[in-house]
C-alpha cells in the first residue's frame, strides 16, 4: 500500500508541476478573470505564467513527504547554526510550510512563533524538551522566564517563552533546529518576498 501511495503522489506532483509551469489556458483564464474582477487591473497570460513560474514552490519528487508520516524526535540535544549574513537578510517571509501544512506570516518573529506554536501543539508532551535540547553557543533560545530572554514571547498554548530577538537568518536557522529535533526534516520551506 505505502508503495501505491507513492507511486500516486509521484503522479500528483508530476501532474501539479506541470500545471505550474505550462499552465493550459482555462487555468490562466480562471486567474485572469479573478484578478481583473477583484481588483480591476487587466493582466496578459504571459504575466499570469511567470509570476507561477517563479512565486510559486514546487518540490523535488524526493522532497515529497506523506501527510500521514509520523516524526521522531531525536534524544540528543540541536545546536543552532548563528549566521547573521545567510539568504534570508533583507528578505520578508511570506509563508512557510512545516508537515505539509503552510502558514502564512507577516514577518520573521511571526514566522518563529507560528513555527514554534505548531511544535508545540502537534508535540504536547515533548514540547518542553526545547528548554535543554534547542542549544546555542552564547544564548538561551527557551525559557520558562521572560526575563532571562532579551525579547521573550509566550509560545502559544504553552509557559514556555521563545527568544525573537534574532535575525532572519538565525530564526531561520532556529525554526530549522526545531523541525531536525522534532522530526520534521531538515528544513522548513519558506516563501520570502
Amino acid at each position: 500500500m505505502a508503495n501505491e501511495n507513492e507511486s500516486t503522489e509521484k503522479y500528483i506532483l508530476s501532474s501539479w508541476r506541470r500545471l505550474i509551469l505550462d499552465p493550459p489556458n482555462a487555468i490562466l483564464d480562471v486567474i485572469i478573470e479573478d484578478v481583473e474582477r477583484q481588483h480591476r487591473i487587466r493582466v496578459r497570460a504571459n504575466d499570469v505564467t511567470a509570476f507561477l513560474k517563479t512565486h510559486v514552490t514546487l518540490p523535488d519528487a524526493d522532497e515529497v513527504v506523506p501527510l500521514a508520516q509520523p516524526h521522531k524526535i531525536l534524544d540528543y540535544p540541536v545546536w543552532v547554526d548563528v549566521n547573521h549574513d545567510g539568504p534570508f537578510k533583507g528578505k520578508r517571509p511570506h509563508w512557510f510550510k512545516i508537515a505539509q501544512k503552510q502558514r502564512f506570516v507577516k514577518s520573521w518573529k511571526d514566522l518563529l512563533l507560528e513555527c514554534s506554536a505548531f511544535i508545540a501543539e502537534d508535540n504536547p508532551n515533548h514540547f518542553d524538551n526545547v528548554l535543554h535540547k534547542i542549544c546555542g553557543g552564547r544564548r538561551n533560545y527557551f525559557s520558562k522566564r521572560r526575563s532571562s530572554l532579551q525579547d521573550g514571547r509566550l509560545v502559544k498554548g504553552t509557559d514556555i517563552y521563545v527568544e525573537t530577538n534574532l535575525s532572519a537568518n538565525n530564526i531561520m536557522s532556529l525554526c530549522n533546529a526545531l523541525s531536525v529535533y522534532f522530526g520534521y526534516g531538515p528544513k522548513i520551506v519558506v516563501q520570502t518576498v
